[in-house]
């Protein structure tokens, strides 16, 4: 009785995405193998690159983690059209999907930007702990004068070299003051010098000076307006760790006087907290301090790490020159004002409703920012 072999098993058959995930998978291994040496010294150079020009990726990846909803949203849609695409459908419901998927488009591109600000802002009014106020809250240190005529009057102090910072009302022991650094105008200063005098006038009288007298000597190798390392939000960036570098950025700087009577500059930090649709809040401030002496040990540290010390909001209490002073970034702070338009609910701010909408207009003409006051 002769007995029949069996059969050999029929090889499965594969669709086109396989072969080409094999042909690349094999190209792939095959190409590092060959070129292993270069990869491997083209990526060091590419990290070391990264470690170098960090603080100037920043800002990017902010705007990027600030606005992930705004990237998800679209590439899920796009994956979405093309699978729906690929199915069997007619041609009507394919026509559904390209109207769909294009109104979509063009709506986000429009009004994307609009609604997640207003989305933004009403979880900042939900997050704040409001309690209803008996009587306003008083003070007796008004400022007189305006920022602007107070930077107009600066600027016509100084001579065709230099410039003054934005000035900052702050408080210098009992008294409060109006401080702006004096700063280089042209490039190769920017890029070599620091800040060596602040302007330093009182913000209660009537008629500021800005002689002579009121020029203080420092010597801060940073400053708001230098350039690459010594620009004190670059040297600010470079001190992050991970987490603070993906949800912390630097924005207001002033100069004060510290508990021993030296100055010192504070960079003002914002944190971005959320994922979705995150709201700014403060993220403590960096204390910068005078270097008498630069050598090439310091630049060479200010370069590549960065220069101060991260105070947490918490932790500011601790610190009796900084209770009092003006700190908070002007973005939160005007995030926390523009906030209460949601007091009437979700809907007050839209248009054609404004339900309880109080704003702080911009006006594009206008030299002046429009005050607003907020209490804490």
């Amino acid at each position: 009785m002769n007995s029949q072999s069996p059969s050999a098993p029929t090889p499965k058959e594969h669709g086109k995405i396989y072969w080409f995930l094999s042909h690349t998978r094999r190209r792939g291994s095959a190409f590092i193998k060959t070129h292993l040496k270069t990869l491997v010294v083209t990526t060091l150079i590419i990290l070391v690159a990264l470690f170098i020009f960090r603080a100037v990726i920043q800002p990017y990846i902010i705007v990027a983690r600030t606005h992930v909803v705004m990237f998800l949203v679209p590439i899920g849609a796009t994956f979405l059209f093309f699978w729906l695409l690929r199915r069997g459908e007619s041609l009507i419901t394919k026509s559904i999907l390209i109207v769909v998927y294009g109104a979509l488009a063009i709506t986000t591109l429009r009004w994307g930007e609009a609604v997640h600000t207003y989305i933004s802002v009403y979880g900042r009014y939900r997050s704040l702990d409001i309690v209803e106020m008996i009587s306003l809250p008083q003070t007796g240190n008004e400022r007189i004068h305006p920022l602007n005529s107070i930077h107009s009057l600066a600027y016509m102090a100084m001579s065709e070299t230099e410039a003054p910072s934005l000035p900052y009302f702050v408080r210098i022991g009992s008294e409060h003051r109006w401080v702006a650094a004096i700063e280089p105008v042209y490039l190769w200063p920017r890029l070599t010098n620091g800040v060596r005098e602040l302007f330093n006038v009182s913000a209660t009288g009537p008629y500021p000076s800005f002689s002579q007298k009121d020029r203080i000597k420092i010597h801060l190798d940073t400053g708001a307006n230098l350039l690459l390392g010594r620009n004190a939000g670059t040297a600010t960036i470079k001190t992050f760790g991970v987490w603070r570098y993906l949800n912390y950025e630097p924005r207001d700087v002033t100069y004060v006087t510290d508990d021993s009577g030296q100055w010192v500059q504070v960079v003002s930090l914002v944190r971005w907290k959320g994922f979705l649709f995150p709201q700014p809040e403060s993220g403590g401030v960096q204390i910068i301090r005078q270097h008498r002496t630069s050598t090439i040990l310091t630049d060479l540290k200010r370069m590549f790490i960065g220069r101060g010390e991260w105070i947490p909001p918490n932790k500011i209490s601790l610190y009796p020159y900084l209770i009092g002073q003006n700190i908070l970034a002007q973005q939160v702070s005007r995030s926390i004002a523009e906030s209460f338009r949601f007091q009437n609910g979700f809907f007050g701010p839209m248009p054609g409703f404004h339900k309880g909408d109080t704003r702080i207009p911009d006006l594009p003409q206008d030299v002046n920012d429009p005050p607003f006051t907020t209490y804490f």
